[in-house]
């Protein structure tokens, strides 16, 4: 199957604590899911998968088993843009132990949609963190006219976790993995030392006030961080870590 993305499951409007899953876009319609589709749900080889049953109803009720959970692929506006738009949410996701924040793998192929669920065990991701609602990649960035990888993070959650223009950031580095912590600028009147595989970075504010961290180079190639590279970002106050998510079939 081709993967068609990583994401983390979000929560329903207003309701921390029931899961919801939208998926949305053309490429629904290309592998068989088109505007009043029915589909199927079942868990299959570790993960929840879709199956397209077609749009006839009477077809569907002949065919189906009685307890078989059933949704159906609705349109919505994207941009002004009608597209095919499929939503699990709820008891549709918790029965099969998805919740909300869990990290998951979409594949597709003609007729099918599988969600499998990513363990986080051997990313070494500390569980007292909390994981943000989002799975970043890396960005493509220049270096004297050279294509170089970029990190980026923007937003005002920064700001609420104790990252503001006032703060110095240590960074430490190993691969697959970076750290992010704050440190009073004022604390360091001198220097600040040098340990292996770490430094100090400044933070940006973007023109509407919203604080930035970059990072560039090619150095983040040598910690498995290249262009396109998913990965996580989970964090706690004054704290955040990037960890590469590796690629899964």
């Amino acid at each position: 199957m081709n993967l068609i993305k990583y994401t983390i499951i979000g929560n329903l409007p207003r309701d921390v604590k029931k899961p919801q899953l939208m998926l949305i876009g053309d490429w629904l319609e290309n592998i068989g899911f088109d505007t009043g589709t029915f589909v199927s749900l079942a868990f299959e080889n570790e993960g929840l998968t879709l199956k397209s049953l077609g749009t006839d109803y009477h077809v569907l009720v002949q065919n189906m088993k009685a307890d078989t959970p059933i949704i159906q692929a609705t349109t919505r506006l994207r941009d002004k843009i009608p597209l095919t738009h499929l939503v699990l949410s709820g008891e549709n996701l918790t029965r099969y132990g998805f919740g909300v924040g869990s990290p998951v793998t979409i594949h597709a192929l003609s007729g099918t949609i599988q969600i499998k669920p990513i363990n986080l065990l051997p990313y070494g991701i500390d569980p007292h963190l909390m994981i943000k609602k989002k799975i970043y990649h890396v960005h493509r960035g220049q270096y004297k006219g050279k294509p170089v990888p970029r990190i980026q993070l923007v937003g005002t959650w920064l700001s609420q976790l104790g990252f503001t223009l006032e703060k110095l950031v240590s960074l430490i580095y190993s691969p697959n993995q970076i750290t992010f912590k704050v440190t009073d600028i004022s604390k360091h009147t001198n220097k600040p030392s040098k340990i292996e595989n770490s430094k100090h970075i400044t933070l940006h504010s973007t023109p509407n006030g919203k604080i930035s961290i970059r990072l560039q180079g090619l150095w983040l190639e040598t910690l498995g961080f290249s262009s396109k590279t998913p990965f996580f970002v989970h964090y706690d106050h004054g704290l955040i870590q990037v960890t590469r998510l590796m690629l899964q079939k």
